[in-house]
Order: structure tokens, then C-alpha cells, then sequence
């Protein structure tokens, strides 16, 4: 699901910014490669403290 957050942004591009990160914001992240051949890259955020 796409949820418009203004916590999230991409710096340099490339890397995704949480800022005030919540334990809602654990979960996989999908980075789509737009070259032509449709690939994804999952990524999983794991909360481990304040």
C-alpha cells in the first residue's frame, strides 16, 4: 500500500528517510528499478528501541 507520509523521503535519489520513526513504521519497503526489466528490491525495517 502507498500511503503519502511527509515523515518519508528519498535523499541523494536513492535512500529512503524515515524521520520520527514509529513501530508502525516496521515492514517491508519496496525499492522498484526502473531499467526496463521490472525488478524489485525488498527491504526490511526492524524498530529496536526509542
Amino acid at each position: 500500500m502507498v500511503t503519502r507520509d511527509s515523515r518519508f523521503r528519498l535523499v541523494d535519489g536513492f535512500n529512503l528517510e524515515i524521520s520520527d520513526v514509529m513501530p508502525q513504521d516496521a515492514g517491508d519497503y519496496v525499492c522498484q528499478i526502473g531499467d526496463g526489466e521490472n525488478r524489485d528490491q525488498i527491504h526490511t525495517v526492524e524498530i529496536l528501541g526509542k
